[in-house]
């Protein structure tokens, strides 16, 4: 099983969302987060039965664009 925290990769659409300034959007996401993409690449080179993300709000809005940048390595 991988386990890890992720979000969705777009700091103006974060920040909407948050009701927050793009620049705390950005750094938040640059310094604090693991995009999408990274998340299917770690999970394409561990290769695990299961892979999970954590931390990530269940957002119908958001969840096609997370699928796709995990997609993008997984």
């Amino acid at each position: 099983m991988f386990v890890t925290e992720m979000v969705v990769d777009n700091p103006a659409l974060w920040s909407l969302k948050q009701r927050a300034p793009i620049e705390v959007g950005s750094f938040t996401i640059d310094s604090a987060h693991s995009a999408g993409y990274g998340v299917g690449y770690l999970t394409n080179l561990v290769q695990p039965r299961l892979g999970m993300t954590t931390h990530f709000s269940l957002d119908m809005e958001l969840l096609g664009e997370a699928v796709a940048e995990v997609r993008t390595h997984y």
